[in-house]
């Protein structure tokens, strides 16, 4: 008889060990906000914030004529295939509207949360050979600069320079343009034409670190002590991607793009290991931060085609063959799991007891 109830608690305590999801995965999946699933085969936000595809529908006359975005079937580096939105020129825009009638635009619910501590997380192959903002909340304009992001090379144009020639590094400012020392882009994530990558951006207690492939590139202080001061209420200012003006097709990138998604929380080490373990697996269960607003949204007047400034014209990476990026390190293939150690131990007591009991018998 107790032979059999020990054979009861090994079975219980191996069935739940197997149901054991780690609670910090999980945890952080729930957390996610925004999530562009391109390769589901749409551009909108899978939890309703506004999109405005200037490339589309929404481009403004006169101002763009470059092919629209598209979703087409891609392959990746290593052989897995699924769909991706080509972005030749313009860009999108997320997280602000405009109504019929008004001047200025309007955040989200949710757009607070691009403020500070937050991740985002972008698969994408890029084969730019100028400057261009591949996505996040970076703006300036002749007194001011805030917000963050990740770029695509160098840009002389704009006052002190900006960006790594051939490389993603991460920009971010929040402050009077007209100082120096408020803008930051030193954390360079290497050199990343023409090779899919996976990017995560974690921001938390002012500081942003930057992952590529599941490995940690660096860690800065970032532009701000509290939070940044993220722009909304202009065109060009919300969050965008595959663009820095993408009413006007300024400072654009060319890239094949699976997905960007952004995250209420500051990824771990190890949570940004398992995102990119996951890169081409389904997409995290999270939510949107609250009922999308219901007011009517138009595009912008071709007329009046924006308030947002022209920091000056686009300049080139430095001529010269494209190189590809060298092989980053890889990430576990099975990034470590929490197990419940209560359960196992049980488990290894009851072992321990059957063992005894079968000396014994003998």
């Amino acid at each position: 008889m107790l032979k059999k109830i020990f054979a009861g608690i090994i079975v219980l305590a191996l069935a739940l060990s197997m149901c054991i999801i780690p609670a910090s995965a999980d945890d952080f999946g729930a957390t996610c906000f925004f999530d562009a699933e391109y390769k589901d085969g749409s551009l909108e936000d899978k939890y309703g914030a506004h999109t405005y595809d200037f490339s589309g529908a929404q481009k403004m006359e006169n101002y763009y004529d470059g092919p629209a975005i598209e979703i087409k079937e891609v392959t990746d580096d290593d052989g897995n295939k699924f769909k991706a939105a080509v972005f030749a020129g313009s860009g999108i825009e997320y997280f602000h509207y405009q109504n019929e009638g008004d001047e200025k635009w309007t955040a989200d619910p949710g757009f607070e949360k691009l403020n500070a501590n937050f991740t985002m997380e972008i698969y994408a192959k890029i084969t730019n050979t100028g400057w261009g903002l591949v996505a996040g909340t970076w703006f300036e304009n002749s007194s001011s600069t805030a917000g963050w992001g990740i770029q695509m090379g160098y840009n002389s144009a704009i006052q002190g320079g900006i960006g790594q020639a051939n490389q993603i590094s991460v920009i971010d400012a929040n402050g009077d343009f007209t100082q120096s020392g408020t803008v930051h882009t030193t954390l360079k994530g290497g050199k990343a034409r023409n090779k899919w990558f996976h990017m995560v951006l974690v921001n938390e207690g002012a500081k942003n670190t930057l992952y590529v492939n599941g490995q940690c590139i660096g860690t800065e202080d970032a532009a701000t002590l509290e939070h940044y001061d993220c722009i909304s209420d202009i065109t060009n200012s919300g969050f965008r991607v595959g663009s820095y003006r993408p009413a006007t097709d300024q400072f654009s990138i060319n890239m094949e793009c699976a997905y960007v998604r952004l995250y209420g929380a500051p990824a771990t080490a190890e949570q940004a290991a398992a995102l990119y373990a996951n890169k081409v697996g389904a997409a995290p269960s999270g939510s949107a931060p609250d009922s999308a607003p219901s007011n009517p949204t138009k595009a912008p007047d071709s007329s009046n085609p924006t308030d947002a400034p022209k920091p000056g014209d686009p300049t080139d990476a430095p001529a010269g063959p494209s190189q590809a990026p060298a092989t980053p390190t890889q990430a576990p293939v099975n990034p470590p799991k929490t197990f419940d150690l209560g359960i196992v131990s049980i488990a290894a007591m009851s072992l321990s007891s059957l063992v005894v009991l079968k000396k014994k018998k003998k």
